[in-house]
């Protein structure tokens, strides 16, 4: 029987697989992620295209699996799994790791993608999800909640209403003449 440790050790793992609000990976091969975890957008108008978000994806790369030709691909897809914007999948990237000097069986290689996500054209308040597969095997699924922002005229009647409340409780603890 296989031990747990063995068994992640055998296939492609995911280390890092977020949204966020700006990120880069500069040649030092290390993530820079702001403002991750990102869950939920509120759009002002919808329908109406996606902010810039950022896909960030850290993915480990077994031993066995080194020196071979692997192919990342995320796709956008709504709650029936259909693709949403103009390509699918969004990011498709290829890509080999060697095995550099000195890498033993059970060392960890890995891999970072960080693509910016602009303009998306979302048709409808939706839950979308970005899905993660490598060699066409779904290895992760990242949802992102899309509404619209409230009218302003809710915010509005909000402050009227507390103000009415006031104006009212004000009148109440005013002396009155009770001769009248």
């Amino acid at each position: 029987m296989d031990e747990p440790s063995d068994q992640l050790n055998d296939r492609v793992a995911v280390r890092i697989f977020t949204l966020c609000d700006h990120a880069a990976v500069p040649p030092d091969g290390k993530i820079y992620i702001n403002g991750a975890g990102v869950q939920q957008l509120f759009l002002p108008q919808i329908p109406g295209p996606l902010r810039t978000l950022f896909l960030v994806v850290r993915l480990s790369i077994p031993w066995h699996m080194l020196g071979e030709p692997h192919t990342v691909r995320i796709r956008a897809l709504d709650l029936d799994r259909v693709a949403i914007g103009p390509t699918d999948p969004l990011i498709t990237t290829p890509f080999e790791l060697g095995k550099p000097p000195g890498l033993r069986p059970g060392d960890e290689s890995a891999i970072n993608i960080c693509a910016e996500l602009s303009g998306l054209p979302i048709q409808q308040p939706m839950t979308l999800h970005f899905h993660l597969l490598v060699d066409d095997e779904t290895i992760g699924s990242l949802p992102l909640k899309v509404s619209q922002i409230p009218p302003q005229g809710g915010a509005q009647s909000v402050f009227h209403l507390r103000h009415r409340r006031r104006r009212l409780a004000d009148s109440l603890h005013q002396p009155h003449d009770l001769r009248e």
